[in-house]
């Protein structure tokens, strides 16, 4: 329902990039639950992993996807990583926003 109201106003939105942190980094087992608990949410909700994961700001982040676009990999990080090359000063970029890596998981 959110992508087809984000597609009325914003021509061609046909995906949702959602930042989660991933719980195999939580401080303590309090911590990883609510980190589970929030990803189960977006899964049941219709979001995906993307099988990207980055640093932002020092969180490590698993990226999510909604909706019916297929991203592969390297799309979804150049999608995320765009984002904040437009809003961030290019030397605050450099030193917060890092690709960790891609995992096995399908978009």
């Amino acid at each position: 329902m959110l992508i087809k109201l984000l597609s009325e106003y914003i021509d061609g939105a046909g995906s949702i990039i959602i930042e989660v942190e991933d719980p195999d980094y939580a401080e303590d087992d309090e911590e990883r639950k609510l980190r589970t608990r929030r990803i189960g949410f977006y899964f049941r909700n219709g979001c995906f992993d993307t099988g990207v994961r980055v640093r932002c700001f020092g969180v490590v982040f698993i990226l999510l996807k909604m909706g019916n676009t297929e991203l592969e990999k390297q799309e979804c990080w150049e999608m995320y990583s765009s984002f904040y090359r437009a809003v961030l000063p290019k030397d605050m970029y450099d030193e917060n926003i890092e690709l960790l890596g891609y995992t096995d998981e399908n978009t």
